[in-house]
């Protein structure tokens, strides 16, 4: 199996930093909000490649 060298809890924060800025962002017609949404997840992906990966298999758990 893949082990991967970044600590679950490492991913786990990242994981709610992540759910906890998109729900805390409020929605509106406002394009400022868009735009800082889009920044933050370009910001969020900057990341080593094995984080990276193991923010991607969240999704599949």
């Amino acid at each position: 199996p893949f082990l991967s060298p970044t600590s679950p809890d490492k991913i786990l924060a990242k994981v709610i930093e992540y759910c906890k800025k998109h729900v805390e962002t409020p929605k509106s017609e406002d394009k400022a909000n868009e735009e800082e949404l889009k920044s933050f997840d370009a910001d969020f992906v900057k990341v080593d490649q094995g984080t990276l990966f193991d923010l991607i298999l969240v999704k599949f758990l």
